[in-house]
């Protein structure tokens, strides 16, 4: 009984702990059932975009750095993907100064 309960506690153990992760269509974050337009979202689209062209950067460090956001942002500029999450990053960012 014993080395059962020890299988028992071994194997939960090694099962990984269900996270929150934010669902992400483009912009859009699945909130309650609704499509939301969110920071979070669209920092992971530029963020994703930015690495096929090239830049080595994350959705953090443009949470994080809204002037490397901008940076990033001018230097994707033409790729029609990331232009409306760019647009409402740059109001945000530029609201919150």
């Amino acid at each position: 009984m014993n080395r059962l309960r020890l299988i028992l506690v071994i194997g939960l153990a090694l099962i990984p702990s269900v996270g929150y992760a934010a669902r992400c269509d483009g912009n859009f974050q699945l909130v309650r059932g609704s499509w939301v337009s969110t920071r979070y979202c669209r920092a992971v689209e530029i963020a994703k975009v930015a690495r096929e062209s090239g830049m080595n950067v994350s959705a953090e460090t443009l949470l994080r750095h809204p002037s490397r956001a901008d940076e990033v942002c001018r230097f994707i500029d033409s790729d029609i993907r990331a232009h409306p999450a760019c647009e409402e990053m740059h109001a945000i960012f530029e609201w919150a100064w």
